[in-house]
Formats: C-alpha cells, sequence, structure tokens
C-alpha cells in the first residue's frame, strides 16, 4: 500500500487529532476560560487564519522533506534520462500553496550530458 493510501486510512484518527489541536490552540489563544463575550465568531476566524497556515506549512514542509530524503543515489535527467547523482548539499526552495507558502531544502542534480541542473522530483523515489 502506498504511503497515501495510507494515511487516508487514518483519516478519522487524523482528523481527531486536528480537532484536539484546534482545542488546544483556543485555550492558548483565550486562556482558560475562553473568549470573552464581546469576541465575534468572525474575530476567531481573522485570528484562526494565520494558524491553519502555519500548520498547512509545517505539514507539507515536513513531507516534502522526507520525501526528498528518500531519493535515490542516481534520478534520470528529465531531458535525457541520463543517471545523475544528486548534490550533498542542499538548496532551499519555496512553494506556494493553496494553503499558503512554506520553504524546505532539496537537493539539486547536474546532468553531465546535457549540462543543466534540475532539482529531481521525489516522486521518482520508490517508497
Amino acid at each position: 500500500m502506498g504511503s497515501t493510501a495510507a494515511a487516508k486510512g487514518k483519516t478519522e484518527e487524523l482528523n481527531r487529532w486536528a480537532e484536539q489541536l484546534g482545542e488546544i490552540l483556543a485555550q492558548k489563544a483565550f486562556g482558560e476560560k475562553g473568549p470573552d463575550l464581546q469576541t465575534s465568531l468572525a474575530e476567531m476566524e481573522q485570528l484562526l487564519g494565520p494558524f491553519l497556515e502555519h500548520m498547512a506549512a509545517g505539514f507539507l514542509q515536513k513531507s516534502v522533506t522526507q520525501q526528498a530524503e528518500r531519493l535515490p543515489d542516481e534520478v534520470p535527467c528529465p531531458t535525457c534520462g541520463e543517471g545523475c547523482v544528486p548534490a550533498t548539499a542542499a538548496q532551499e526552495r519555496w512553494m506556494t500553496t493553496e494553503h499558503g507558502d512554506f520553504r524546505w531544502q532539496e537537493r539539486t542534480c547536474f546532468c553531465d550530458r546535457c549540462q543543466r541542473s534540475f532539482f529531481p522530483a521525489a516522486d521518482r523515489a520508490p517508497d
């Protein structure tokens, strides 16, 4: 079973964790007694937005970093198919998604035949 299928199999458990994280954030934001009576739902939602973006950034950053760590010792060049060895040093990359921006470190490859650099696609790595 692929890792996406395994994660989907845990949906109910992950949803419970997400709800618990929301409860913890509410307590941290408003204290033990919760928001005062003058705090509107719209204000609560405005406060929640950045929390969700940061949570998504952490989730995606961790996931793509782990994926990049699974690269094989050699990956094919997307132009010619020649095997290329990923560099040992990683470069910082930024990604914009529908859930916000995040950054991570990814190793680059250089193809001697094509004389081009590229970021190897993590989905080429075997599970």
